[in-house]
C-alpha cells in the first residue's frame, strides 16, 4: 500500500515540476522547494534485524547552493513499523559549469523509536542516525533530478528486551543513497 501511495505521489509531483519547468529555465534557486525521496526499496542489516526504510524530505534553498531539510522515515523490520523524523543540509559546488551534473555534500540526523520483534523478542528500540556525504545529480529537466552520494553513517541502536538494555553503535563507511529529487 505504501509503494502504490508513493508511486502515485511521485507521478504528482512530476507532472506539477514538468508543467513548472517551463517557466524556470535553470536549476533550483534561493527560494525553491524541493520534495525528495531516499532509497524507496533499500534494505539493510542492523544488529541481526533486516530493515528496510524510506525517508521522505521537503527542503527549502535558503542561498541558490543550500538547502535544508527535513523529514520523516518510514522503518520496516520482521513485520513491525515505526516513524522516524530527520533533519539535513546540502551544499551544492558546481565543479561542472553550465552542464546537468551538480556535486554536493550532505549531512543528516535522524532519530526513530521503534517496537521490534527480534529472534520473538519484544524490543523498544532507539536509533539516532548522523550521516555525511557526498554526492551528484543529474538533471534531467530544471525540476527533476536523479542523485546518488556515498558517505559514512554512524548510528547508535538502544534497545530496551525483558528489562535488559543493550546499546550498539553501528558504522558504515561506504554508506549509499539513491534520491529522486522534484524542485518547484
Amino acid at each position: 500500500m505504501i509503494k502504490r501511495l508513493s508511486a502515485l505521489a511521485l507521478a504528482s509531483l512530476v507532472g506539477i515540476s514538468a508543467a513548472h519547468a517551463a517557466e524556470q529555465k535553470t536549476g533550483p534557486k534561493a527560494g525553491d522547494i524541493a520534495v525528495f525521496i531516499t532509497d524507496p526499496f533499500n534494505s539493510n542489516q542492523i544488529g541481526g534485524m533486516n530493515l528496510s526504510t524510506t525517508t521522505y524530505n521537503i527542503g527549502g534553498f535558503v542561498i541558490d547552493d543550500l538547502m535544508i531539510y527535513g523529514g520523516f522515515r518510514v522503518l520496516r523490520a520482521s513485520g513491525d513499523n515505526a516513524i522516524g523524523i530527520n533533519a539535513g543540509a546540502r551544499y551544492y559546488i558546481d565543479f561542472f559549469k553550465n552542464s546537468p551534473v551538480r556535486t554536493f555534500i550532505d549531512g543528516n540526523l535522524s532519530v526513530t523509536d521503534a517496537e521490534l520483534s527480534v529472534s520473538g523478542i519484544a524490543a523498544d528500540a532507539r536509533l539516532i542516525s548522523m550521516g555525511a556525504f557526498a554526492g551528484a545529480e543529474y538533471l534531467f529537466t530544471p525540476n527533476i533530478s536523479l542523485a546518488a552520494r556515498i558517505g559514512l553513517t554512524v548510528t547508535d541502536v538502544n534497545t530496551e528486551a525483558n528489562n535488559a538494555d543493550g546499546d550498539t553503535t553501528v558504522s558504515n563507511i561506504g554508506a549509499t543513497d539513491v534520491t529522486l529529487n522534484i524542485y518547484f
